[in-house]
Order: C-alpha cells, then sequence, then structure tokens
C-alpha cells in the first residue's frame, strides 16, 4: 500500500541568483515524487541525484516530475538566473512504497515538454543581475542618440529564439542592433560587411525574431545603438519557433524553423520493448538518403536485471550503452548526435538477461 509523504525544502540563492539545494528522499522505502517550488525572478530548475540529471524546467512557479527515487537518494535543486538573494521554497511530494515492483508499477514518467520541443510560449528576459522594478518594466532603455553597451542575457533552458520589441514615443524613429553568441561569438544580427558592429534595422517599429544556436550559446548580449528618440527595449525567449505573424507583422532575421539539428523535428518515438538477450528492436526506421539526429533517450525499466541496453545505428554501432542497473536511470542526452546517412536508431540487449524498458526518444530526420 501506498504511504503519502511529503518534505519540504527552503534555501537562498546567491548574488548571481544561483542556489544548490540537498534534498533526501524517505529514507527506508522507493517513492514516486514531483517537486513543487517557487522562486522569484526567471529561474532554471533542475533536479539531479549522483550527477545524473533527472528533471529539468523554468519559471518562478514550477512542478517537474514524477521523479522515482531509492530509499536515502540525495536529491540536489539546483536554480540559475533567478533574483539574487531570493528565498527559494517547495515542496518533494508523493507516495512511498516497500518495494522498487510496487513503485515502478505506480511510476507514469511525463516528457519534458521543452526537451521534447512541443511549444512552450516565451519567456521575458531581463539583462543577468538587474531584476525588474515592476512586472511591466522593459527590458532596458537608451537615450537617444546614445550606445547601450553589451547587455548580457542569460538564457532559459530550451531557448530556441529571442524576439525584441522597439518602442519609442512616436514611430518616425531608428536604431541599429547587434547580437552576439556570448560563448561561440557567433554574430546573429549585426553588418555583415563589418562583423562586430551594428547595423540599422530594416522596420524598426516591428518586433524582430532572431533564432539562437542554443546547443552553443547559453547567453548572448545584445547592442541597440544610436536610436533617433529614446527607446524601451522588451527581449523575450522563444521556446518554440513561431511564424514571424505571431507577433504581428514582425520581421524575421531567417527563416525561424530551426535545422534539424538544432531541435528535434518529428514527434518523440516511443519506446516501449522487452527483448531478450542478444535481441534488437529499430526504433527509428531507415530513410535513403536522410540522416537521424539524435537528442535524448528517455527511458525507464520495469525491474533491475544483470545485462547491457545499447543504443545503436542500424548497422550495429552503439552510441550509449548502460547496464540496468536502476529503474529510473535518467534521461540520457546528445547536442544532436548524427548517425550516418541512410541509417536508422536501434536498441539491443547485449546481456544474457532479458529485461524490459519503456520512455521515447527524442530525435530528427532530415
Amino acid at each position: 500500500m501506498p504511504t503519502p509523504v511529503r518534505i519540504l525544502f527552503a534555501g537562498q540563492t546567491d548574488a548571481s541568483g544561483a542556489a544548490q539545494i540537498p534534498v533526501k528522499a524517505p529514507p527506508t522505502m522507493y517513492a514516486v515524487l514531483s517537486v513543487v517550488g517557487q522562486a522569484t525572478g526567471n529561474p532554471n530548475w533542475t533536479v539531479q541525484a549522483a550527477g545524473q540529471l533527472l528533471t529539468f524546467g523554468n519559471g518562478p512557479q514550477v512542478s517537474l516530475g514524477p521523479l522515482l527515487t531509492t530509499p536515502g537518494e540525495n536529491l540536489v535543486i539546483t536554480l540559475s538566473g533567478a533574483t539574487p538573494s531570493a528565498q527559494v521554497t517547495g515542496t518533494l511530494a508523493g507516495n512511498q512504497y516497500l518495494t522498487a515492483e510496487e513503485a515502478a508499477a505506480n511510476y507514469q514518467p511525463m516528457p519534458n515538454a521543452i526537451s521534447l520541443n512541443t511549444f512552450q510560449g516565451r519567456q521575458r528576459l531581463y539583462p543577468d543581475g538587474s531584476p525588474p522594478a515592476s512586472a511591466t518594466a522593459p527590458s532596458f532603455a537608451v537615450a537617444s542618440g546614445l550606445l547601450s553597451g553589451a547587455i548580457v542575457f542569460t538564457l532559459p533552458v530550451g531557448t530556441v529564439a529571442i524576439r525584441l520589441l522597439v518602442t519609442a514615443g512616436g514611430l518616425l524613429f531608428t536604431y541599429q542592433l547587434l547580437v552576439l553568441g556570448r560563448q561561440s561569438v557567433e554574430q546573429y544580427f549585426g553588418n555583415t560587411g563589418a562583423p562586430g558592429s551594428s547595423v540599422l534595422v530594416p522596420t524598426p517599429t516591428l518586433p524582430i525574431t532572431i533564432p539562437i544556436e542554443n546547443d552553443w550559446d547559453r547567453q548572448v548580449e545584445i547592442h541597440v545603438e544610436l536610436p533617433t528618440q529614446n527607446v524601451n527595449v522588451f527581449v523575450s525567449a522563444l521556446f518554440a519557433p513561431e511564424p514571424p505573424g505571431q507577433a504581428g507583422a514582425s520581421q524575421s532575421v531567417f527563416e525561424p524553423t530551426p535545422a534539424p539539428w538544432q531541435a528535434a523535428n518529428l514527434p518523440p518515438f516511443p519506446v516501449n520493448l522487452t527483448l531478450a538477450a542478444g535481441a534488437s528492436t529499430v526504433v527509428v526506421n531507415a530513410v535513403a538518403g536522410q540522416s537521424v539526429y539524435l537528442f535524448a533517450l528517455n527511458r525507464t525499466y520495469d525491474a533491475v536485471v544483470v545485462t547491457e541496453f545499447a543504443l545503436q545505428d542500424t548497422s550495429g554501432t552503439n552510441y550509449h550503452i548502460e547496464q540496468v542497473s536502476s529503474v529510473n536511470p535518467g534521461p540520457a542526452l546528445w547536442s544532436a548526435a548524427r548517425l550516418p546517412t541512410g541509417l536508422g536508431a536501434q536498441i539491443k540487449n547485449l546481456g544474457a538477461n532479458a529485461a524490459t524498458m519503456r520512455g521515447s526518444l527524442v530525435a530528427s530526420q532530415a
């Protein structure tokens, strides 16, 4: 019989808006738990165990999970991008069970919406270390004829593009813009004839959408220069590609649909299979002339078994091998690992005992 359990946690972010909060799972029983937390600002949340990422989310209020925990397992809840010196509070709540089998039978993992590239809307962004003065405050402002300098923004997990809306007291104004990737030094928008310098925005009264290489850049810097009026700049993160028209008649720097190596272009492939020793099952069928790009394998096992499972291409080359030593090993993540052209993806039991895997594979094919 399940027994309800509720564990409170609390902490405080440091001067950079980050925090790590250790929480111990129920000490003597297996459990299926969710993390419900809140903090001010625009924090990114992760939950880890033994260095493995279990789940993640974004926002001032989150509900993460469910998680399948072992007795006394040490969890670490990590935040970044919250308001500096802010209180973090929450609850680890769910049910606990006497056996791993009973807990696994009641564990129904939910795919993380961001990792599967489903539409999650937008999030307002503010410069690093500068929390907003109010809910309606712009990201930053620039006086007429001046330069903003490098305004740095940390991108929330799952950002595929940023959108800028620049407003002024009147419609007759112009401004110049430069957007750089902080880690890659990629010029996402600027003067192509003089890299590293700003360029006049063609239609200053409309929002502008700029795709971002989120597998390389965790931050962007934005320069708004020489506006002909005092302007307010509103910056948002987009968590899924949007047609430019979703912000009125907005303009786009590039086609906003990401390349197949930037984000999954297919629904998740279900994985619900029992493999005997040496057996394999194709999860993504091969298509002539196309490549498969791997993003994540979310999976659980019905029971711990002495065997090894491998994620392979359909020629038998291994890309990930793991022992079935935990019923919930956490997601295996890749930055669009590309399989050879013309091959699909399969899962194979390399060991001597049968085992059952359930979950989904997130991938692109093009």
